[in-house]
């Protein structure tokens, strides 16, 4: 059961570079470009604005491997960008059978608290080999163990917050989340706090 102090319609507000401090990320990609164009990869084409795009995604860097998959630092480079732009990849061991299209929709900048989707590339045998994630500078649980002493109890409330956030949007779209936990629990170079790998 879920329960919040706020009406569904309730917008929070955070100051999340003054609480979380995050580093820079580095120079010559761009996360700005990102989050200011409507964009969406699939299958060899970014549509940035309404137009189609040849991109090509190149592998930099294995960040995490679990039970389904892999997820991996891409630079996506494309003459529809002004510069390459940094993503997070999850590639799927087998191909998923089942339609994630209607989920992924969910996650295309839907909420401030839910890490957004950027696309997908089909499996040649159908359903969905790859997803596309805007880039977070690491989890909640890395944050933890490289702070400096006792977490302040304000660092503690805006991450909880945030998770609440997210929590109480996937519930009011009928989405469960089965594995909350703080590596779950993603924070961006921005400071913003968000919530994946949801099912």
């Amino acid at each position: 059961t879920h329960t919040h102090a706020h009406t569904p319609t309730h917008k929070h507000t955070h100051t999340h570079t003054h609480i979380l401090q995050p580093d820079k990320v580095v120079r010559h990609f761009s996360l700005k470009a990102m989050m200011n164009q409507s964009l969406w990869i699939a299958d060899g084409r970014v549509n940035v604005g309404g137009q189609a795009f040849p991109v090509e995604v190149a592998p930099l860097l294995e960040i995490g491997r679990g039970g389904f998959g892999t997820v991996q630092v891409a630079a996506v480079r494309s003459p529809g960008l002004a510069r390459p732009i940094i993503v997070a990849t999850k590639t799927f061991f087998q191909r998923v059978e089942t339609d994630l299209d209607p989920e992924i929709a969910h996650f295309a900048g839907s909420s401030e608290f839910i890490i957004r989707c950027l696309g997908r590339d089909a499996h040649p045998a159908g359903g969905c080999a790859r997803v596309y994630l805007e880039m977070m500078r690491g989890s909640a649980a890395d944050f933890y163990r490289s702070y400096p002493g006792p977490m302040p109890e304000a660092v503690v409330h805006y991450i909880a917050t945030a998770m609440h956030g997210g929590l109480l949007y996937l519930h009011q779209q009928r989405i469960l989340q089965r594995d909350i936990k703080p590596d779950n629990t993603l924070i961006g170079f921005d400071g913003a706090v968000k919530l994946c790998d949801f099912s």
